[in-house]
């Protein structure tokens, strides 16, 4: 028998690429995966010439949904400023209403983390919605559209973890908060325009960590379409 006759394994398709893909973001954003791994990982289903070398990817991880980091049913709530109007911020001004203003939500319905993910595809989140003590984003030659400008924060800080991989995330800030950035780019970026360097000693906290590679973070404000 020549080699010619020796079957050869089959390669895998770009349907079973995106099925494991799916299902490494999925344990990425139930803590399954560290950050490191996850890139590494992913390598892996990119290099992978056989079904075989792509089942290994995700031989040790029984792959699942979330694990209570679904999105919780989202609804506005009163906010502290609503129920004590003396504690408006000065920030409340012809620009916020431009631009969108950061408004503090209870504390008893501030969901403790979520995640947000878009793999060869599209992601949205915006509107009056109650963001995340912890967010995690996922964007995998995808695109993530994550639109603070109505939402309501927690108390402290408001950790926004990403993962960009040719792909892109658009995040939508509103005035009064104050942004922080340790994110790294690798042939990528990280771009941060806050509207207020300073925006007071109470003032909510957005801090984006993570990674973009081949890919972007592009954090900004954005005009509101008021009816």
């Amino acid at each position: 028998m020549s080699t010619d006759d020796i079957p050869r394994p089959a390669a895998p398709s770009a349907a079973e690429r995106e099925a494991v893909l799916s299902a490494l973001g999925d344990a990425y954003a139930a803590d399954r995966l560290e950050l490191d791994e996850l890139e590494q990982r992913m390598a892996r289903v990119y290099r992978a010439t056989t079904r075989q070398a792509l089942a290994e990817v995700l031989a040790d991880l029984q792959p699942r949904g979330l694990e209570g980091l679904a999105s919780a049913p989202m609804r506005p709530t009163s906010s502290y400023a609503d129920s004590n109007p003396a504690q408006l911020p000065a920030y409340l001004s012809a620009r916020a209403l431009e631009y969108g203003a950061a408004v503090r939500a209870r504390p008893d319905v501030v969901p403790a983390r979520q995640a947000l993910m878009a793999v060869m595809g599209a992601a949205e989140r915006k509107g009056a919605w109650v963001v995340p003590s912890q967010l995690r984003v996922v964007s995998v030659m995808g695109g993530v559209t994550l639109d603070l400008r109505e939402a309501q924060f927690g108390p402290g800080v408001t950790e926004i973890e990403l993962f960009v991989l040719m792909g892109g995330v658009d995040i939508y800030v509103p005035t009064g908060v104050r942004v922080e950035c340790t994110g790294m780019g690798i042939m990528g970026a990280f771009e941060i325009a806050s509207a207020d360097a300073d925006p007071g000693p109470d003032a909510p906290v957005i801090r984006l960590s993570g990674v973009a590679t081949m890919g972007a973070v592009d954090a900004r404000l954005k005009k509101l379409k008021r009816r």
